[in-house]
């Protein structure tokens, strides 16, 4: 991976009627030097809330990739 800027596409989706649909489409990954890398982002949602994603990535190689994903709710009126 040369590049520092990893185009990637997320939906978190909500079971509930007021549903969320969040879209990132790029991470910029901080480091790409250790086993663990971590890339954070700010979201903006349609509705009142101001989300903020936290995204580690376990590992870079192609077999083991995987990732999880939090998200905060700075602001949880109008979402239950």
């Amino acid at each position: 991976m040369c590049d520092a800027r990893i185009a990637a596409r997320i939906e978190a989706v909500s079971p509930r009627p007021a549903c969320i649909a969040a879209r990132i489409e790029v991470i910029e990954v901080l480091s790409l030097r250790h086993a663990r890398n971590t890339a954070r982002m700010d979201l903006v949602s349609a509705g009142p809330a101001r989300i903020v994603a936290q995204i580690e990535v376990l590992s870079l190689r192609p077999a083991r990739n995987a990732a999880w994903l939090t998200l905060c709710f700075r602001d949880m009126q109008g979402w239950n």
